[in-house]
């Protein structure tokens, strides 16, 4: 992640000179408390605009000028899930049924989803001020008896319920890494689709049982 950043602060240095990027960083447990620190910093210093990148990724040097060219309120990558041998994208169509997102090999420009992962994501202010705090926030999941860990999902149906649009890039996707024991890229989640598909109803299962 730092090299990644490290190449994009420069090439929006170079190809960008008059935009003003300042690095927020924090460190904690508690993810949503965490991520409305950072917002808050950023908004309070006049940002107009709030680049999210978690520690596990991997994203091409102009990934933010990519991004932040759309100019839409809510734009970011799709990447996979980590959860070896059923990765799957982390972009959700439909929350209801829990139907995912899938970039493949013909998958290109902007995508209208339910809501997305903020480990490579720009968000406008005017965002921010049109949904009330907490902005991120964990949700109890009654047939987990857990807290569901998506306090990204939280935000987007927040924005979504606001009126804004919550949107992917399938080109910046397609070379961005979610980064672990391995690389897990959308691709090769898209290559295993079938796969999670036919072990989904064991997932289930394993994770009520555990619950």
């Amino acid at each position: 992640m730092a090299t990644s950043l490290a190449l994009n602060t420069g090439y929006l240095g170079k190809h960008q000179p008059d935009v003003d990027v300042r690095l927020y960083t924090n460190s904690g447990t508690v993810l949503p408390d965490q991520r409305i620190a950072l917002a808050r910093m950023a908004l309070e210093q006049g940002a107009d605009w709030t680049v999210w990148i978690d520690d596990d990724m991997r994203f091409p040097k102009d990934a933010i000028e990519r991004l932040l060219a759309h100019r839409k309120p809510i734009v970011g990558a799709n990447y996979p899930t980590r959860r070896w041998p059923a990765i799957e994208p982390v972009t959700f169509k439909d929350e209801a049924t829990t139907e995912r997102v899938y970039t493949s090999s013909n998958s290109a420009g902007l995508e209208s989803v339910a809501s997305i992962g903020l480990g490579c994501a720009v968000v406008h202010r005017s965002v921010y001020d049109a949904i009330m705090a907490p902005w991120f926030f964990y949700e109890w999941d009654e047939v987990g008896c857990k807290y569901d860990g998506y306090e990204d999902a939280y935000f987007c149906r927040k924005a979504r319920k606001a009126g804004f649009d919550v949107l992917i890039d399938h080109d910046v996707s397609k070379e961005v890494a979610h980064v672990g024991q391995m690389e897990y890229t959308i691709l090769a989640a898209d290559a295993m689709r079938e796969r999670v598909h036919i072990l989904r109803p064991q997932l289930v299962q394993n994770h009520i049982k555990t619950a």
